[in-house]
């Protein structure tokens, strides 16, 4: 080796070792996927004592347990009426879709509130919202939440969305029930 390349070398060599040292770091392996958020449900007490708080927030008498018979089905009862009117509100459980299957509306697709009519014939024509607890869930706490749990109150951020959904669509079906009927 002549002279001149050892200099060279002797330059470059600790150069290319500080470049090749503070290069790019290696690809990292992906992260593992997150799982899915687990989402609940209100039960069906909780929910039914928030809808009777926000009917008397709106001046309106909630009447638990109102039994009303639907064309070409089975009688059912109704979770709360509106005072004496023609109007209830039914929350549809996890156990109710299974007892009730077919009898009550499915969900419907973007958020539509669905509405189930009385049988023909009553003194006052029944007209329920029906509000399925699939509609309102929420992030659980706990993947698997105990009797305990759900007995423990909502996170108040929980509550406040769940609230507010409820709501908008209870707000939604008093506004056609004000105008169909004086409340």
């Amino acid at each position: 080796m002549t002279m001149a390349v050892a200099n060279m070398l002797r330059v470059l060599l600790p150069a290319l070792w500080i470049a090749c040292a503070s290069g790019p770091q290696p690809a990292q392996p992906p992260p593992e996927a997150l799982e899915p958020a687990k989402l609940r449900s209100l039960d069906e007490g909780q929910a039914i004592a928030l809808l009777e708080r926000l009917l008397l927030e709106e001046k309106l008498r909630p009447v638990p347990g109102w039994q009303v018979a639907l064309p070409k089905r089975a009688d059912f009862e109704v979770d709360l009426r509106l005072g004496d009117t023609g109007f209830g509100i039914e929350w549809v459980s996890a156990q109710d879709r299974n007892r009730y299957g077919s009898l009550l509306p499915a969900p419907g697709p973007g958020g539509q509130l669905r509405l189930l009519s009385g049988a023909e014939g009553e003194q006052k024509p029944a007209l329920i919202l029906v509000l399925d607890h699939e509609s309102y869930r929420f992030v659980a706490r706990d993947p698997a939440p105990t009797a305990e749990l759900r007995a423990r109150p909502l996170d108040d951020a929980q509550v406040r969305d769940v609230e507010q959904r409820l709501r908008r669509d209870l707000t939604d079906f008093l506004v056609y029930a004000r105008s169909q009927y004086r409340l």
